[in-house]
């Protein structure tokens, strides 16, 4: 669910995958651009994550079906960089 502006996807996104959950996001002339938060199929935050020009770039985190932090670290413009934590 969204819009598209000469042909490019374009501002706030609602994506429902076959697989099931709710994909939230932005984009700006037709790239990832902005948050984007991924949701399980309850309802539960999957995973967030930024976005610059379609690359990610700054914090990601990613959680258990129960809430809880499973890993934790930052991109910059596709690549990750410094210190990344994962949780057992």
């Amino acid at each position: 669910v969204g819009s598209l502006e000469d042909g490019k996807k374009e501002g706030p996104f609602e994506l429902y995958p076959r697989t099931g959950g709710v994909r939230k996001g932005s984009y700006l002339n037709g790239e990832l651009h902005g948050l984007w938060e991924y949701f399980y199929e309850t309802g539960q935050l999957q995973s967030k994550e930024f976005y610059s020009k379609g690359e990610q770039d700054g914090p990601h985190e990613m959680f258990a079906g129960n809430g809880q932090s499973q890993m934790k670290g930052t991109f910059s413009m596709g690549v990750e960089c410094g210190v990344w934590m994962v949780y057992g």
